[in-house]
């Protein structure tokens, strides 16, 4: 009598590489943003008495959020050293961050806790460019080093800030190695390099 064996073992590699596959999507994970965390402080945010004072600071803040993704507690874990500064933070954050909540070994949405931090930066304008003209020149050398630098002119109004950028951190106090120039034989010579930065103001 002729026997029939069914060979099972692929059925049961298959069911192991589902119950691995499961394993693996059910692993715990954390709270996610659903927002932009950007958009939950800003510098429009900045409370009056601090900005007058000019106080900035990072806060680090360590919240719970529900397994409906809301904040319900928010923890100052370091502090700006400007109470304002971490209250501000703390309720904006409550109000507006939404979160896709953590999730357990069945993932299942539970409780858990995001921690991150919020830079306050007081918001500051800068200067309009003023009119002006810089003008320098060097020589670079048949080796491409960068000899007898000079400042030739300087004049408008950004006189005085060129003349600070001139001492200390001017175009001469940092020498730079260039490839040489060369001549029509290929060899390498001297030339005076002639460099001008100029800014010009006029109506539109």
């Amino acid at each position: 009598m002729q026997k029939h064996i069914r060979l099972v073992w692929p059925a049961i590699a298959g069911v192991a590489l589902v119950a691995a596959d499961a394993a693996r999507a059910a692993e715990p994970t954390a709270p996610v943003p659903a927002s932009n965390p950007g958009f939950w402080v800003t510098t429009e945010d900045y409370p009056a008495r601090a900005l007058r004072e000019e106080r900035e600071g990072v806060v680090r803040f360590a919240l719970t959020v529900s397994a409906e993704g809301t904040p319900t507690g928010c923890e100052i874990v370091q502090s700006t050293g400007s109470p304002d500064l971490d209250t501000q933070s703390c309720a904006l954050i409550m109000e507006r961050a939404r979160f896709t909540p953590a999730t357990d070994k069945k993932g299942r949405p539970v409780e858990g806790t995001y921690r991150s931090s919020v830079r306050w930066v007081i918001p500051r304008t800068a200067e309009p460019p003023k009119a002006g003209t810089l003008e320098f020149s060097f020589i670079v050398q048949p080796d491409g080093s960068m000899t007898d630098c000079k400042v030739v002119r300087m004049e408008g109004e950004a006189t005085e800030e060129m003349k600070r950028k001139a001492d200390g951190d001017g175009p001469c106090d940092k020498p730079a190695s260039y490839d040489p120039y060369r001549d029509a034989n290929g060899q390498p010579v001297a030339r005076r390099v002639k460099v001008m930065f100029s800014t010009v103001v006029e109506a539109p």
